[in-house]
């Protein structure tokens, strides 16, 4: 049987070959930042909860359920739905593609995202616990994951 040898052409190339060197170190420095990427996807997450305690709505932008007469005679005009609970939330990276969120102080904070059907406490969530509200926060990781690809394209001049 006769064998083939592959053929290589021994006609040098030569040229500027900037733009390649700096589209392999922006491929190498985004392949070694998982923990950057991770972040970034965390730090848009945060917002989007962020927005919901600021809009009092979930991450549909469905406004929450008011609060019951019973508590508004306890408050004072103009204290938010859920007072106190954003600021005690505590974002933790984990590790690549991984982080959670819990309360500092409040254990309780979770039951809020689903209705207490023992207490007649209506759901205000402000995690995508609900249909469709993934989506919601996908959009925002995706725009946090673009902004820093950008950032690392910059940063090798592309």
């Amino acid at each position: 049987a006769s064998h083939t040898r592959p053929v290589y052409s021994s006609v040098p190339a030569s040229g500027d070959f900037q733009k390649s060197r700096d589209l392999q170190a922006f491929f190498a420095g985004v392949s070694r930042d998982g923990i950057g990427a991770t972040r970034a996807a965390m730090r848009a997450t945060e917002e989007a909860t962020a927005d919901c305690f600021a809009n009092e709505a979930d991450p549909l932008g469905n406004k929450w359920a008011a609060l019951a007469p019973s508590t508004l005679k306890r408050r004072e005009p103009g204290v938010p739905i859920l007072r106190g609970l954003q600021p005690d939330l505590i974002w933790q990276l984990l590790g690549v593609g991984r982080w959670r969120l819990h309360s500092r102080l409040k254990d309780y904070a979770v039951y809020h995202l689903g209705k207490d059907y023992r207490t007649g406490r209506p759901a205000r969530p402000f995690q995508p616990v609900q249909p469709g509200a993934i989506l919601a926060f996908g959009a925002r990781i995706h725009d946090g994951l673009t902004r820093w690809l950008d950032d690392h394209r910059r940063r090798v001049g592309l």
